[in-house]
């Protein structure tokens, strides 16, 4: 009867607790091969490629939140005249798909992957509607020191949501991530971006609004030379703190088999070691469900430590099915997961400072409601 009257209030406590994802959505080819082709070289594709596989790092990131969370999930993204696949597969996963506009004079977003039969995956993007579908927004930001009712709109529809964290990427345009920017500022939300996706670098101003920053390792090192900083051969932990001397507050680094380092502001370092899978078939969707995974965590009030551990249990799920959504798991298959990673030693703080989380530090404009997240409670992970 206790553990049923814990699960129930934790389901309580984290159904207020609404997510926004804005970001892309790619219908996906993959392209079977022996091993990724090296600059300049010609491979035949092994058997036949897998075509129509939904996508994208903000549709699979929408996704994996709706099945590991049990607050609502909004998903806010351009589609093209082919984008059906991607609007059904969104509504089926229940994400609210409301805020979102179809286009019938551009196609969706591409995904080209190249798969070995190890799992490794390298991939080429055509943006189509992802790239070419905000126009409206752009121009909002264009004109927002002119006409900034344009903005107030676009603010409003992201009120609507009632959400308590907003997710990004880079596989939209630059200006779309300066809006959720400037609407942090002023919003009690918190802001989270996803590093992967376009190679370009992430505006200060942005940067520094941002609660978490998530490179890989190779994409950490990408963001640091576009500020012309070149620390290819120092460790993770240092290329996080220059991230943070420029103005990131928490920088996430994704490491795959090596699991996941955590560097914060305040000096904490943390890491936590991945978990042993039966068989990697496919990577594609993995840092994906590791991001989905971390905010329901944190959205918990579970500590950092634990976000880590959800997330690493969540990609290990992830990367033993092949195609990004097709390979998120359910809430139920990371809990057990996560039950093994518990056998095995976690990763450990390099100082004595707290690794609970503090709610997002804006002050909410006058006559909005704050959304304050209850102090984390001795739930078990």
């Amino acid at each position: 009867m206790l553990c049923l009257c814990l699960v129930a209030f934790v389901l309580k406590r984290e159904a207020h607790a609404n997510i926004l994802v804005v970001g892309s959505a790619n219908i996906d080819t993959f392209l079977p091969v022996e091993r990724l082709p090296a600059e300049g070289e010609n491979l035949m594709v092994q058997g036949l490629p897998t075509d129509n596989v939904p996508g994208g790092k903000g549709c699979t990131q929408a996704i994996a939140a709706a099945k590991l969370h049990h607050g609502r999930v909004f998903f806010m993204g351009q589609f093209g005249y082919d984008g059906k696949v991607l609007i059904d597969t969104l509504l089926q996963s229940s994400v609210d798909c409301s805020l979102s506009n179809t286009h019938q004079d551009i196609p969706s977003g591409r995904g080209y992957v190249f798969l070995t039969s190890s799992g490794q995956v390298s991939a080429v993007v055509s943006g189509g509607s992802n790239q070419l579908g905000w126009k409206l927004w752009k121009y909002a930001w264009e004109q927002r020191q002119t006409n900034p009712s344009l903005l107030a709109q676009i603010f409003e529809q992201i009120r609507s949501t009632q959400c308590t964290c907003i997710m990004l990427q880079q596989e939209v345009p630059s200006h779309v991530n300066e809006i959720m920017a400037a609407f942090r500022q002023s919003h009690s939300v918190f802001l989270i971006q996803d590093a992967g996706g376009a190679d370009r670098e992430i505006p200060l101003h942005v940067l520094s609004s941002l609660d978490f920053i998530m490179p890989n390792e190779s994409e950490l090192d990408r963001l640091l030379k576009r500020y012309n900083v070149d620390m290819s051969s120092a460790s993770v932990v240092d290329k996080a703190r220059q991230l943070i001397t420029l103005g990131a507050k928490h920088v996430i680094i994704t490491q795959g088999s090596k699991g996941a380092t955590s560097v914060s502001s305040s000096g904490e370092v943390l890491h936590q070691a991945s978990l042993r899978t039966t068989q990697a078939v496919d990577e594609t969707g993995a840092g994906d469900c590791f991001r989905a995974a971390f905010v329901s965590a944190l959205l918990q009030r579970r500590s950092l430590q634990q976000c880590l551990q959800y997330g690493c249990a969540a990609g290990a799920c992830a990367v033993e099915t092949k195609g990004a959504v097709p390979s998120i798991p359910t809430r139920p298959a990371v809990e057990a997961r996560l039950h093994e990673l518990l056998k095995q030693p976690v990763g450990k703080s390099h100082d004595d400072t707290s690794n609970e989380l503090n709610e997002p530090s804006s002050s909410p404009n006058d006559g909005e409601t704050a959304h304050v997240l209850p102090t984390a409670d001795p739930v078990a992970v």
